[in-house]
This record gives structure tokens, sequence and C-alpha cells, in this order.
């Protein structure tokens, strides 16, 4: 715990939202800024709000940030992770009734995706991980920088090189 003042100010500061620019913005927008049904995700494809209109935006992120923190609090779709890396897919399960929830991304088919867990997302690039029950506090003090970085590791299993 920080003792003087200097070193509180030298902290990074929790940001609302996920950077613009950043990787974990971009992921977060595209798997959460939609609409979650019981048939699956239909992601949104209107007009981007920007700014500038018709990119994304902050104001595009922001409505991603909801849809993640909803989907924290009380996951429609929940991927099967813990007991270890390498461990075969029958023995994970898909809540270890801890009670925290994960965000972490892998490479897809289609290009990095992330998932929530709602057990330990071995061999997956963990991003943050919150208590379900207190998911506003998580992201009240969350560092997008750290975020951003845990992209390149592999939690709990070797180190994959993506590039």
């Amino acid at each position: 715990m920080p003792t003087s003042r200097n070193s509180m100010q030298s902290l990074p500061q929790a940001a609302a939202a996920a950077p613009k620019e950043s990787v974990v913005g971009g992921l977060i927008v595209k798997f959460f800024h939609g609409e979650f049904t019981p048939q699956g995700f239909n992601r949104y494809a209107g007009h981007w709000k920007g700014p500038p209109p018709g990119n994304i935006g902050k104001k595009d992120i922001a409505v991603g940030m909801d849809g993640l923190k909803v989907q924290m609090k009380n996951p429609m779709f929940v991927t099967k992770g813990g007991v270890g890396y390498g461990v075969d897919e029958t023995l994970k399960v898909v809540d270890d009734g801890k009670g925290w929830v994960w965000l972490a991304a892998e490479m897809s088919p289609g290009g990095l995706a992330i998932e929530l867990f709602k057990s330990v997302p071995f061999g997956k690039r963990a991003l943050f991980v919150a208590k379900q029950s207190d998911v506003d506090e998580m992201f009240s003090k969350v560092n997008w920088a750290v975020a951003l970085g845990n992209i390149e590791k592999t939690f709990g299993g070797p180190l994959i090189k993506q590039r």
C-alpha cells in the first residue's frame, strides 16, 4: 500500500472505459455491443456513433462496456474452463463455484475473440477478473494498460507467440 502522497499519484489511474485506440476497446465493442438472446449474440450492425460518425468511437465503446458489465454480472454464455492447462474438454467446468467471472481472449478462426468464464481460463489470455457480486468495483479500478498487456500472456500454460 502506498504510504506517501507522491507514490499514490504515480499509480496508474483507472479509466471509465477502454481506450478507443486499444485492441481491448475494439474487442469489447465487437463482442458486447449488440443484443444477447437465448439463440446467441446479435452483433450491432448499425451506423457507428463515433466520434467521428461512422467509425467506432467513445460512444460505441461506452455501449459495449455497458453490455460487458451486464454480462459479467449475469452471463448468458459462459465458456468452460478450470482444472488446468491441456486438460481434456470433458473435465472442464462451466462454473467452479468460487464467485469469480473472468474476461479472457483466445485466437479463433475469425481472429482474436473474447469470452466470459466462471472458472479459471487456463491456456487463454486472461484480461481481468472480478467478483461476480461486485463487478462495478472492478471497473472502477481496472488498469486498461495491464489488460492490454495480458493479451500477450497465456494464463497457466506455455507462452505462445502470435507475432
